[in-house]
């Protein structure tokens, strides 16, 4: 069964590529790199909260893992996806990008506030704020260079 799957995986991946490649439709690069930014803002929040170092606390279930993933997996950062692919896809002026940057770091400080992002363990704002930062930088390297051809000249 998992060698079937994999093969149709591996052919819609390809079909994929090929569509995002295309320069006929924008919103499947759209929505590729809306996936690619949820889970890179994402991944460092996991990580911290496996090592104890933040959660969100809203209390929507009893166990704080479950509460910290359900806010931050699939409310918070896939609301700051969509203002990342809104401030890098929409706008003609390329000073939008810090945009993102600012409403994470307001985000993250009203959250605190509101004792809803909690540290522990002597992790500070100030640390979450250099992660934020690189995860966007991230985010904006691999948008400007994702499927773009490099040319590569043989000299003789």
């Amino acid at each position: 069964m998992t060698g079937i799957v994999t093969f149709i995986f591996m052919a819609a991946m390809k079909k994929w590529y090929s569509i995002v490649n295309g320069k006929s439709h924008k919103s499947p690069r759209i929505i590729t790199f809306w996936t690619i930014a949820w889970i890179i803002l994402q991944t460092p929040t996991s990580v911290l909260m496996l090592f104890g170092k933040q959660f969100f606390h809203v209390n929507w279930v009893e166990n704080i893992f479950r509460d910290s993933t359900l806010f931050s997996g699939f409310l918070y950062h896939v609301c700051i996806a969509v203002i990342v692919i809104l401030c890098i896809y929409i706008p003609k002026k390329r000073y939008w990008i810090v945009v993102p940057f600012f409403i994470l770091l307001i985000g993250d400080v009203i959250l605190m506030n509101m004792k809803i992002l909690v540290f522990h363990d002597n992790w500070k704002l100030s640390y979450l704020i250099c992660i934020r930062a690189a995860s966007l930088l991230f985010i904006i390297l691999i948008e400007k260079f994702m499927l773009r051809r490099v040319k590569v000249e043989i000299l003789t």
